[in-house]
């Protein structure tokens, strides 16, 4: 995969219909995320596998950290990084580069760019 971006070049979408196993597809997430440009939309299909043993979802552990839903719930919090009570707290990459995401069903959106909105309270993850 990264032959073919160096080839080609940052991607404006990426949208992921791989495998379906839900490693996969987090360690793919991990991978070409970056490699797509500010403004650039990264979506992941079939998310439905996240709930099946097969794929190595999980029905009984809805909060499996393993499973793809999981992994994607907790980039939610990325979004607001800016009002964690944390001194000192340091931006993840995703932290920075994540501005909006979109869950629907079998499906993910994760819209890429600068999120640098300041809190209206928090200053630097402090009260």
């Amino acid at each position: 995969m990264n032959e073919v971006i160096n080839e080609i070049g940052d991607l404006d979408i990426i949208i992921d219909d791989g495998s379906h196993i839900n490693e996969h597809v987090i360690k793919t997430f991990n991978l070409l995320f970056p490699k797509l440009k500010d403004g650039g939309i990264y979506v992941i299909e079939d998310t439905q596998t996240s709930y099946w043993d097969d794929f190595g979802g999980d029905s009984q552990d809805l909060d499996n950290s393993k499973t793809l839903m999981n992994f994607f719930k907790s980039l939610t919090d990325t979004l607001n990084n800016k009002e964690f009570i944390i001194p000192g707290y340091k931006q993840s990459y995703f932290d920075k580069k994540i501005i909006s995401m979109h869950f629907y069903h079998n499906l993910i959106f994760i819209y890429k760019g600068d999120n640098n909105e300041e809190s209206n309270v928090v200053v630097n993850n402090q009260w």
